[in-house]
């Protein structure tokens, strides 16, 4: 299906980092457009698709609730299979949208908060070789943000 990205970076160095609350909200009021966009993108029609992913895991949970309850109400809508998508491996998978990248591959993801080093052996199949369990990056960037350290401005 079409992709929709929307950039709320700006948002978050003006707040000093990722808000819960603010993640959530921004979600809902964003989701439909997004949806709508990435179906005209797509050129598929609602009722055409043959069933209706969404991320459940790791994540900011405001969020990832967010995405669920609009994904149940679709599912209940037009009837279709639901498939439950771990966050970080489809990011390690979005390299065969662009790339011919063949199985196994090692994969480094380095994300908010969660941080993980896997081989990457189907589309379902990971073997996790490590993940952070301290600090996660994400709250070690924003808290630079915050404090300003000179790397990066949140300043306009």
């Amino acid at each position: 299906m079409g992709d929709v990205f929307v950039i709320l970076v700006l948002f978050c160095f003006r707040a000093g980092g990722i808000i819960p609350p603010v993640a959530q909200r921004l979600h809902r009021e964003h989701l439909d457009r997004v949806v709508q966009e990435a179906l005209d993108n797509s050129g598929v029609p609602l009722n055409e698709l043959t069933a209706i992913a969404t991320t459940i895991k790791p994540g900011l949970a405001l969020s990832l609730q967010v995405g669920l309850e609009y994904s149940l109400k679709l599912i209940e809508q037009c009837k279709k299979p639901f498939i439950p998508v771990h966050h970080m491996e489809a990011h390690a998978l979005t390299i065969r949208m662009l790339q011919p990248v063949e199985f196994p591959f090692l994969v480094l993801l380095i994300s908010g908060g969660h941080s993980l080093l896997a081989v990457a052996r189907g589309v379902d199949d990971f073997l996790l070789l490590g993940q952070t369990l301290d600090e996660a990056p994400g709250d070690t960037l924003d808290k630079v943000c915050t404090e300003g350290n000179g790397l990066i401005s949140n300043e306009k």
